[in-house]
């Protein structure tokens, strides 16, 4: 699976500005999802869960195109880390963004996008037969609110 958002590196007059780069994703991005399956708002025990995830970040430039409407790459995007996540055999919203700290620009770009691809390594397993189930995967900026009011609207949805 992959995921992707970007990260600015821009003031609010859109000029790039070194001071604004991103630190620790941690302290700007949300990643989280739900390590089981709900079935009618009741829990299944059924399905594996995953028990360790591989996250692999990924940047490239971009530029806006389009009126400021469209991102457009700017460079292809490069690999830049990989970690490896383990999660209890319990079925819970798991939080595994780990401390990364993005490579970000050095040069007039507004900011980069970063893509997560994903790598399921191991999973508790389910009822023989059953496949691997996570849910409700969310990456989003920290001032959209907390992923557990995301849900909300989505289970209104």
């Amino acid at each position: 699976m992959y995921l992707f958002h970007e990260f600015r590196e821009v003031n609010e007059f859109w000029e790039y500005s070194p001071k604004f780069k991103v630190k620790n994703i941690q302290d700007v991005h949300n990643f989280a999802f739900k390590n089981y399956c709900e079935v009618d708002g009741n829990l299944s025990e059924d399905f594996a869960r995953i028990k360790k995830l591989k996250i692999t970040f990924f940047e490239a430039k971009y530029k806006l195109v389009n009126h400021m409407m469209s991102y457009a790459l700017a460079t292809p995007f490069k690999k830049t880390e990989s970690f490896e996540v383990t999660f209890s055999n319990e079925a819970s919203i798991v939080y595994p963004m780990p401390a990364y700290k993005p490579v970000g620009s050095k040069e007039n770009f507004l900011g980069n996008l970063f893509l997560m691809q994903l790598t399921v390594l191991e999973v508790y397993p389910g009822k023989e037969g059953q496949p691997l189930f996570a849910e409700d995967f969310y990456l989003g900026e920290k001032w959209r609110g907390e992923y557990t009011e995301v849900l909300k609207q989505i289970d209104k949805i």
